[in-house]
């Protein structure tokens, strides 16, 4: 459990500024994901959950601390709170459909939550997963045409494949399906 709480937050906070190392992204959801997949309890799942992504929001905006310190403790909570809803719908989910349509509808949950977290009087969209890229511009140039949900769909795709390629009995189709979701995107910025 350890190393699934803390994976997705080091993942999160090399992909942020000022590392800006965007891609490490693309393997931060993955233990999360699948431990989702395990005989656990849902409050157990959640305070995993909860945890990590409350590591990701303290590593990646700690700095709103220097407008409001109240405003930075209740924006994390909050926040955690909302980027927990995803992996809960994700986990419920899975009680109902198999796992390949389970974490489509993940995909689904995620950019509704972060399409929410645009729309709102709150609005926070520093943690927008596409954001993870805004130090690799060369790479995401096709986001003028899909905005910044685009990239956060690709990030969500291949977190996705890596589990699916991970979990699968036929290794070598999931992985030609993860290269291809990791790599064609960027040849649109060539």
């Amino acid at each position: 459990p350890m190393s699934v709480l803390l994976w997705c937050p080091v993942m999160m906070w090399l992909a942020w500024p000022p590392l800006g190392l965007g891609f490490t992204a693309m393997l931060a959801f993955v233990p999360l994901l699948l431990k989702a997949n395990e005989k656990i309890k849902a409050s157990r799942y959640f305070l995993l959950a909860y945890g990590s992504l409350f590591l990701v929001n303290v590593l990646t905006t700690w700095w709103v601390k220097n407008a409001s310190l109240g405003g930075a403790i209740f924006m994390l909570f909050a926040n955690t709170l909302l980027m927990s809803l995803p992996f809960m719908a994700y986990r419920y989910t899975l009680k109902l459909y198999p796992m390949g349509r389970s974490l489509m509808a993940f995909i689904f949950y995620w950019l509704a939550f972060e399409y929410f977290h645009f729309n709102w009087d709150i609005s926070f969209p520093w943690l927008t997963l596409g954001n993870a890229m805004a130090m690799l511009p060369e790479a995401v140039q096709w986001y003028e045409f899909t905005g910044v949900l685009g990239g956060s769909l690709w990030i969500l795709l291949v977190n996705i494949l890596l589990v699916l390629y991970l979990l699968s009995t036929r290794k070598k189709v999931h992985l030609i399906w993860f290269t291809a979701g990791l790599f064609v995107p960027l040849t649109w910025s060539i």
